[in-house]
């Protein structure tokens, strides 16, 4: 008699080999292994969503450090990057200018250039144009992220992309008004 055939019917428990396999071992051997290939599909899903929504807030953080050109009012169109530093440039401006400054100066990031002196008008514009810009991409980034942890399944989870169209109803207010104030939808 062949080892398999032997031990066909009988199941190790504790220290001693039962005769007969208990009504719904297999069954419930089964149930677990479905369980476990179950509990290791969703842990994938779940580490695609945590991957993709740390790909997006990289890609969100790098767009506001790079800022964009601003007009200014002598017809000139410069580029006012926005790394930490910029952001925390802009509040020591806007006190100033809340103190009444007429100028203030603009350190650029491209430390080939000089500093230059903003009129009150180009400050102003400036401070509100970047700071809208941040808010945006922020609120954007954050409905974005919440848009992603709804999504079912891993191939649509990787098809999202940074500026993806999100529906109406996954915007909230916030992001609707902003495009709005911006005329933009990314």
């Amino acid at each position: 008699m062949s080892v398999a055939k032997l031990w066909a019917n009988k199941v190790y428990e504790g220290e001693k080999f039962l005769e007969k396999v208990p009504e719904g071992y297999l069954a419930d051997v089964e149930t677990i292994l479905e369980e476990k290939k179950s509990q290791e599909s969703s842990d994938l899903y779940h580490y695609h969503i945590l991957k993709k929504v740390e790909e997006l807030d990289k890609i969100c953080e790098q767009t506001i450090f790079n800022g964009l050109d601003i007009p200014l009012s002598d017809g000139t169109v410069r580029r006012f990057t926005l790394t930490e530093r910029d952001q925390l440039n802009l509040s020591g401006l806007a006190i100033k200018l809340l103190m009444g400054a007429e100028s203030v100066a603009w350190h650029e990031d491209d430390e080939t250039e000089h500093c230059i002196f903003l009129n009150r008008e180009d400050a102003l514009n400036m401070i509100s144009t970047l700071t809208a810009y941040k808010e945006y991409h922020i609120t954007y980034f954050r409905d974005l992220r919440i848009y992603v942890n709804t999504l079912t399944s891993v191939a649509d989870v990787e098809a999202i992309t940074y500026g993806f169209a999100l529906p109406e109803e996954a915007k909230s207010d916030v992001l609707k008004t902003y495009e709005q104030l911006l005329g933009s939808t990314n």
